[in-house]
């Protein structure tokens, strides 16, 4: 049963229109009814699944991503409802993302400014760290398999191919795109997580915790922790010394500005130091953050100061 050309309904959900179609699936926006919202219906070409020859293949990608529906609960990984494997009609409820793949960016009059990229970029990765997390090695990330929404905000999709860390599944070879294969995936060797390098996952989620960095977007939390230095400091340790050029004023000030004052710990702490001059050399919209915290931070005391003074 092939289900090319116009459809009513699939299963329980009313068609709206088809948003598109590859080597051995098409997939429709479609109306859930019963919770209220759109979805992506992807459904199998039923002549892709008789093939004798990559019939075997596709029901066992199919399988795998369905295997997967609710467990990559993340938010820039799409989401799949529910998975339906009939006879002669296979298909998956995803997650619906209307500004569609990043392929239309792909061309030089058309790619996005710097800032963006890296942004995307850096959400993929926070995905895919997850999903490594969970036993899954991606094997097939490709501008056609990341769909957007808004500026910046990316849904890795079509999980059909990954390589899954358990002894039950058993892996099928040779699956992936040529131009975006690690050079282990090529030569069909065996695969892990490896193949893939992440920021510091525990410094990005303590910076994201800190209210200071509150309104700071995810690539500028990830620039944060790659221009800063972490460091354990024990009860009692001095880290401002009297006189030494150090904290807000002495970025803010266009004069070298000296503490006045030590700064002591009082209890075990772990301390993030920004030098100045690796701030300067942030992008623009790092440092307009910082900017941004400091004077915050500036009001609250010239507001405390204020009471202080007129004896409130």
């Amino acid at each position: 049963m092939s289900l090319r050309g116009d459809l009513a309904q699939i299963g329980k959900y009313p068609v709206m229109r088809k948003l598109g179609e590859g080597a051995t699936s098409e997939v429709y926006l479609c109306s859930d009814p019963f919770n209220l919202r759109d979805v992506a219906i992807k459904v199998a070409f039923a002549e892709a699944l008789r093939d004798p020859t990559r019939g075997k293949i596709c029901r066992k990608l199919f399988l795998t991503e369905a295997k997967l529906a609710g467990k990559l609960q993340h938010p820039h990984i799409c989401q799949i409802y529910d998975a339906v494997a009939e006879e002669n009609l296979h298909y998956l409820v995803m997650e619906y993302v209307d500004g569609g793949t990043l392929e239309k960016y792909c061309r030089p009059e058309t790619l996005p400014p710097v800032e963006r990229t890296v942004e995307i970029i850096f959400k993929c990765t926070r995905a895919l760290e997850f999903a490594q997390k969970l036993g899954v090695t991606r094997r097939d990330i490709k501008p056609a398999n990341i769909l957007h929404a808004g500026e910046t905000d990316v849904k890795l999709t079509d999980f059909g191919a990954p390589l899954i860390a358990t002894r039950d599944t058993t892996q099928v070879a040779g699956v992936g795109s040529p131009a975006y294969m690690s050079p282990e995936q090529v030569k069909d060797l065996p695969l892990d997580g490896r193949a893939q390098e992440f920021a510091d996952s525990d410094r990005f989620e303590t910076l994201r915790r800190l209210p200071f960095f509150e309104h700071f977007s995810d690539a500028e939390l990830w620039e944060v922790g790659r221009i800063s230095t972490w460091r354990h400091a024990t009860a009692g340790e001095t880290i401002m010394k009297e006189g030494e050029p150090f904290g807000e004023m002495a970025y803010l000030s266009r004069k070298e500005h000296a503490r006045g004052a030590e700064v002591t710990v009082g209890a075990d702490a772990s301390i993030i130091s920004v030098p100045t001059q690796s701030l300067n050399q942030a992008s623009d919209g790092c440092r307009h953050k910082f900017d941004r915290a400091f004077m915050a931070i500036l009001v609250e005391r010239l507001a405390a100061a204020n009471l202080r003074l007129s004896g409130v």
